[in-house]
Protein backbone atom coordinates (compact mmCIF):
# COMPACT_ATOMS: atom_id res chain seq x y z
CA UNK A 1 0.00 0.00 0.00
CA UNK A 2 2.98 2.30 -0.38
CA UNK A 3 1.82 3.42 -3.80
CA UNK A 4 5.32 2.71 -5.11
CA UNK A 5 4.08 0.15 -7.65
CA UNK A 6 1.65 2.69 -9.11
CA UNK A 7 4.51 4.93 -10.19
CA UNK A 8 5.40 2.54 -12.99
CA UNK A 9 8.40 4.30 -14.51
CA UNK A 10 10.06 5.06 -11.17
CA UNK A 11 9.72 1.40 -10.20
CA UNK A 12 10.71 0.06 -13.62
CA UNK A 13 7.34 -1.61 -14.08
CA UNK A 14 4.77 -1.68 -16.87
CA UNK A 15 1.17 -2.67 -16.24
CA UNK A 16 -0.48 -4.54 -19.10
CA UNK A 17 -4.21 -5.12 -19.21
CA UNK A 18 -6.87 -6.39 -21.56
CA UNK A 19 -9.35 -4.09 -23.24
CA UNK A 20 -12.07 -5.82 -21.20
CA UNK A 21 -10.36 -4.73 -17.98
CA UNK A 22 -10.18 -1.13 -19.16
CA UNK A 23 -13.86 -1.19 -20.11
CA UNK A 24 -14.73 -2.66 -16.70
CA UNK A 25 -12.77 -0.02 -14.77
CA UNK A 26 -14.26 2.84 -16.77
CA UNK A 27 -17.79 1.47 -16.39
CA UNK A 28 -17.39 1.03 -12.63
CA UNK A 29 -15.86 4.39 -11.74
CA UNK A 30 -17.90 7.50 -11.10
CA UNK A 31 -15.21 9.99 -12.04
CA UNK A 32 -12.78 9.62 -14.87
CA UNK A 33 -9.16 10.66 -14.36
CA UNK A 34 -7.35 13.09 -16.57
CA UNK A 35 -5.92 11.43 -19.64
CA UNK A 36 -2.65 9.91 -18.39
CA UNK A 37 0.63 11.09 -19.83
CA UNK A 38 2.89 8.35 -21.20
CA UNK A 39 5.34 8.44 -18.26
CA UNK A 40 3.03 9.45 -15.43
CA UNK A 41 2.03 7.37 -12.42
CA UNK A 42 -1.32 5.60 -12.55
CA UNK A 43 -4.00 8.28 -12.95
CA UNK A 44 -6.19 6.51 -10.39
CA UNK A 45 -3.59 6.90 -7.63
CA UNK A 46 -4.66 9.72 -5.33
CA UNK A 47 -2.55 10.67 -2.30
CA UNK A 48 -0.56 7.42 -2.73
CA UNK A 49 -3.76 5.34 -2.55
CA UNK A 50 -5.65 3.47 -5.25
CA UNK A 51 -8.99 5.15 -5.88
CA UNK A 52 -10.26 2.11 -7.84
CA UNK A 53 -9.04 -0.58 -5.45
CA UNK A 54 -12.27 -2.63 -5.65
CA UNK A 55 -12.24 -2.74 -9.48
CA UNK A 56 -8.50 -2.53 -10.22
CA UNK A 57 -7.03 -4.62 -13.07
CA UNK A 58 -5.64 -8.11 -12.61
CA UNK A 59 -2.01 -6.94 -12.71
CA UNK A 60 -2.66 -4.57 -9.81
CA UNK A 61 -4.27 -7.36 -7.81
CA UNK A 62 -1.33 -9.71 -8.25
CA UNK A 63 1.79 -7.54 -8.55
CA UNK A 64 3.73 -6.66 -5.40
CA UNK A 65 6.85 -4.47 -5.44
CA UNK A 66 8.89 -6.85 -3.39
CA UNK A 67 11.81 -9.11 -4.16
CA UNK A 68 11.26 -12.84 -4.15
CA UNK A 69 7.68 -12.72 -5.40
CA UNK A 70 8.24 -12.77 -9.16
CA UNK A 71 7.71 -16.48 -9.84
CA UNK A 72 4.44 -17.02 -8.01
CA UNK A 73 3.12 -13.71 -9.35
CA UNK A 74 3.95 -14.73 -12.91
CA UNK A 75 2.28 -18.14 -12.58
CA UNK A 76 -0.86 -16.73 -10.97
CA UNK A 77 -1.07 -13.90 -13.51
CA UNK A 78 -0.80 -16.27 -16.48
CA UNK A 79 -3.54 -18.48 -15.04
CA UNK A 80 -5.98 -15.60 -14.65
CA UNK A 81 -4.97 -13.98 -17.94
CA UNK A 82 -5.97 -17.21 -19.67
CA UNK A 83 -9.38 -16.90 -17.98
CA UNK A 84 -9.69 -13.30 -19.22
CA UNK A 85 -8.85 -14.47 -22.75
CA UNK A 86 -11.65 -17.04 -22.50
CA UNK A 87 -14.10 -14.30 -21.45
CA UNK A 88 -13.20 -12.36 -24.58
CA UNK A 89 -13.84 -15.47 -26.68
CA UNK A 90 -17.09 -16.38 -24.93
CA UNK A 91 -18.51 -12.92 -25.54
CA UNK A 92 -17.02 -12.50 -29.04
CA UNK A 93 -14.98 -9.49 -27.95
CA UNK A 94 -11.76 -8.62 -29.77
CA UNK A 95 -8.79 -9.42 -27.58
CA UNK A 96 -6.37 -6.57 -26.96
CA UNK A 97 -3.49 -6.62 -24.49
CA UNK A 98 -1.98 -3.20 -23.95
CA UNK A 99 -0.11 -0.99 -21.57
CA UNK A 100 -2.50 0.47 -18.96
CA UNK A 101 -1.94 4.19 -19.56
CA UNK A 102 -1.94 3.76 -23.33
CA UNK A 103 -5.18 1.79 -23.18
CA UNK A 104 -6.79 4.39 -20.93
CA UNK A 105 -5.78 7.15 -23.34
CA UNK A 106 -7.34 5.21 -26.24
CA UNK A 107 -10.54 4.51 -24.31
CA UNK A 108 -10.92 8.10 -23.13
CA UNK A 109 -10.39 9.41 -26.66
CA UNK A 110 -13.34 7.29 -27.85
CA UNK A 111 -15.84 8.26 -25.16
Amino acid sequence: MSGKCCNFDAFGHRLYVTALEIAWVIAQTDSQPDTPAPHSPCPFQIDKLCSIHAVRPLGCRIFFCQQGTAQWQHDLYEDFLTKLRRLHDQHALPYQYLEWRHGLRQAMAHR
